[in-house]
């Protein structure tokens, strides 16, 4: 069994996660009053309000994850050729990083899954090449993290 003085530093710890989530969402709401009043007096439903709350809250949390990431990502839109054991695909990298990029996708994909892409930048005169690992999964694409580049045969 724990020591009092374990358990109240652990209440004191979840207590603490808990305020600062409050203070988020009430930020996220003082941002959407002025989303509504910019967009006139009409009142909103609730139907209506949790889309303009769930986006706040997605950009919170995407501002958060932008501060933890080693890598600075630079928005971008580059063809990208990536294959799978079994299929091939070819859509666009829509951020990229030194350590990885995000790709715009409707396929699905597992997180740890590996594929080999191919995209070419501007002012470079060979494709790069990269064996790349699933590390992120939303409803808009995938995050992939550079493995390991491949040498050219």
């Amino acid at each position: 069994m724990s020591k009092p003085s374990e358990s109240k530093k652990h209440n004191v710890k979840t207590e603490e996660r808990i305020a600062a989530a409050l203070e988020r969402i009430a930020t996220s709401l003082e941002h959407l009053v002025i989303l509504t009043e910019d967009s006139g007096p009409k009142s909103k439903t609730i139907e209506e309000l949790l889309p303009l709350v769930k986006a706040e809250l997605d950009m919170n949390i995407q501002e958060k994850n932008e501060e933890k990431r080693k890598h600075s990502r630079k928005p971008c839109s580059i063809i990208v050729d990536y294959a799978t054991q079994d299929r091939s695909f070819r859509d666009y990298i829509r951020d990229i990083s030194k350590g990885g990029v995000f790709i715009e996708t409707t396929n699905f994909f597992s997180a740890g899954q590996e594929f080999i892409m191919t995209f070419s930048i501007p002012n470079q005169e060979k494709p790069f090449r990269f064996v790349g690992e699933v590390v992120r999964i939303n409803e808009r694409g995938v995050g992939v993290k550079f493995k390991k580049k491949v040498m050219e045969e």
